[in-house]
This record gives structure tokens, C-alpha cells and sequence, in this order.
């Protein structure tokens, strides 16, 4: 036999080779591939179960609205907006600590959101001034270049803040900035 002949038979097995070879890369790249997946997924927040509440002393088509909304959020637990949405609905309900939860959630799977925080924001007004700045402060950084509507109520609610406890610069200078907005556009 030639060396021609012979490096014709050596050729197909080599290539064999390299094509199990390459598989094997790939099939390795594709459990890694989907293992990154998996821990991405299952390694983020810690979400916790829906907040249990007692539907006493709660209009019968509320509580229905409130039952409803859990069971949305029970089939996607890892939507903020679902969070937010029940949350809102237990603050319009003067139900506080289950608000906050909700929203706090909420602001944790949606961090770049302003509405979670601004509804925070009101949720802390009475109870504790200082986390209601730091609240509408953050939705304030959030907002960005939303409509004027939206973009100075957390401005807007600052101002107020700072009224009520006497600090009229601080108030003054909160709505310098819409003002100084305003002329810019």
C-alpha cells in the first residue's frame, strides 16, 4: 500500500475524532449554558410566599379584589408588577403592613421602577419622615425624563415634607428645580 493510500485511510478517523470532539464541546457548553441559567434563576432574590390577611372587617368585593390579585401573584411570584399591584391595592385599604411588604417586594424585583418606592414614600409619611425622604428621594433619581406628571410628584411630595417640618429652603429649593425644569423645555 502507498503512503497516499495510507494517509487517505488515516484521514477519515481523524476527522471522526474531531467531530466527537466537537460535540463533546458542545454538549459541555450546553450543560454549562443552561446550569448558568438555572442558578441565575434560582439564586435571585428570595421571594417570599403572598402576605396572609384576614378579610374581617373588609367589604366582601374587596377582599374578593384582594384574593384575586393573590392569586395572580401566586402564579408569577417573580413579577413586580404583581407585587406592586396587590400592594397598592392593601395601601388604598389602609392595609399598611401588608403594603409594605408587597411594595417592598416589589421595589426588589423592580429596582429601577419609581412607583415602588413613591408608594413607599406615602406609606412611611406619617410614621417615619425620615425613611419617607430617603423614599421619595430614590423614586425622584428613578423618574428621569418620564411625562411632567409623573416626574414631580416625588418632588412635589419632598416639598411638601419639608413644608410641614419647617424647613422652607429645602421646600424651596425642591420646587426651584421643577421651576428650573420647566424653563428648560
Amino acid at each position: 500500500m502507498s503512503a497516499a493510500a495510507s494517509a487517505d485511510k488515516v484521514q477519515p478517523v481523524a476527522s471522526a475524532r474531531g467531530g466527537w470532539a466537537r460535540w463533546a464541546l458542545v454538549i459541555t457548553l450546553a450543560v454549562a449554558g443552561g446550569s448558568a441559567a438555572w442558578w441565575a434563576f434560582f439564586s435571585g432574590p428570595k421571594i417570599p410566599p403572598p402576605p396572609e390577611f384576614s378579610d374581617e372587617g373588609i367589604d366582601r368585593q374587596v377582599a374578593s379584589a384582594i384574593r384575586s390579585r393573590i392569586e395572580v401573584l401566586k402564579k408569577d411570584p417573580r413579577k413586580e408588577e404583581n407585587w406592586g399591584l396587590l400592594g397598592q391595592l392593601f395601601l388604598a385599604h389602609n392595609r399598611h403592613n401588608e403594603a409594605e411588604e408587597c411594595l417592598n417586594v416589589a421595589m426588589q424585583l423592580g429596582p429601577k421602577n419609581p412607583r415602588w418606592p413613591h408608594l413607599l414614600g406615602f406609606l412611611y409619611r406619617r410614621k417615619d419622615t425620615a425613611k419617607s425622604i430617603a423614599l421619595f428621594s430614590r423614586a425622584k433619581q428613578l423618574v428621569g425624563s418620564a411625562e411632567p406628571s409623573e416626574r414631580y410628584l416625588p418632588t412635589f411630595q419632598l416639598a411638601e415634607i419639608y413644608l410641614a417640618e419647617d424647613e422652607l429652603d429645602r421646600a424651596i429649593a425642591e420646587l426651584d428645580e421643577i421651576k428650573a425644569d420647566e424653563l428648560d423645555e
